[in-house]
């Protein structure tokens, strides 16, 4: 997160775009958990001002917080294969493994 002075905005947080993943309404964002390596939280923001690359960010992160700026599709993807939260799973949910229940269209 880089903290900058923007004309008319004071003290901005701000994240690049490519650290920032939409879901149509909601903006999801992976930070880094402090003392774990190589582990990250799924977390939504408001985002406010586009800003050249940056987004400002109005809510959900604070000054010194590490986001994920490059493979946060990756991360996403394996948070959604666990049953963890991810974009299109905010709540976690169950992994369907295998083809387990669906209907193959067999006699």
């Amino acid at each position: 997160i880089l903290k900058t002075m923007l004309p008319g905005v004071e003290d901005a947080i701000t994240v690049p775009k490519s650290a920032v993943l939409w879901t149509g309404k909601r903006a999801i964002v992976y930070v880094r958990v402090p003392d774990k390596e190589m582990t990250f939280e799924h977390r939504e923001i408001i985002l406010g001002e586009d800003a050249g690359n940056y987004y400002l960010v109005k809510e959900g992160l604070s000054e010194g917080e590490e986001v994920v700026t490059n493979g946060v599709f990756k991360i996403d993807a394996a948070a959604q294969l666990e049953g963890k939260e991810s974009m299109m799973t905010p709540a976690g949910g169950k992994v369907m493994k295998g083809m387990a229940g669906m209907d193959m269209g067999g006699g």
